[in-house]
C-alpha cells in the first residue's frame, strides 16, 4: 500500500509440483558437482602432467627413450590395474586399434620435444591456439 512498486503475485505450486522441482535441482546439483570434479580432476592432471614433463625432458634428455618409458609404465599400469575391465574384440578391431598408436606416440614425442626445445608459456599458447588452425 505505501510501496512505489506493485506487489508481485507469486504462482502457488502443488505439493506434487513442488516436490518434482526438488528432486529436479537435486539431480542438477549432483550433474554439477560431478561436471566440476571431473573439469577440475582434469585441469590438475593436464598441469601436473605438462610440469612433470618439462622436469623429467630436463633430467633425461633422451626424448625417444622417454616416451616409450612413459608409454610403457602406462600399459604395465593398465593391465595390473584394468585388467578385469579389459576387452579385447576381435584381431580386426586389434589391427584396426593398432593404427593409432603410432600417431599417438608420435603426439607424446613432438609434445616433449617442444617442452625441451621451448618455454612452457609458450608451449601452452600454441596449444590454446591449435584449434583455430583447424578451423
Amino acid at each position: 500500500s505505501g510501496s512505489r512498486y506493485p506487489r508481485l503475485k507469486l504462482p502457488s505450486f502443488s505439493l506434487k509440483q513442488r516436490t518434482v522441482y526438488k528432486m529436479n535441482m537435486d539431480k542438477m546439483d549432483g550433474v554439477f558437482g560431478e561436471t566440476v570434479l571431473g573439469v577440475g580432476s582434469w585441469m590438475v592432471c593436464s598441469v601436473g602432467m605438462m610440469v612433470f614433463n618439462k622436469m623429467a625432458i630436463g633430467v633425461f634428455p633422451e626424448e625417444c627413450t622417454l616416451t616409450a618409458l612413459q608409454m610403457l609404465v602406462t600399459a604395465v599400469a593398465l593391465v595390473v590395474f584394468g585388467w578385469r575391465s579389459i576387452h579385447i574384440g576381435s584381431a580386426y578391431d586389434v589391427l584396426r586399434w593398432s593404427m593409432v598408436a603410432p600417431f599417438f606416440s608420435g603426439m607424446l614425442l613432438t609434445s616433449l620435444l617442444a617442452l625441451k626445445n621451448a618455454p612452457m608459456t609458450l608451449v601452452i599458447v600454441f596449444r590454446c591456439l591449435s584449434p583455430l588452425v583447424s578451423l
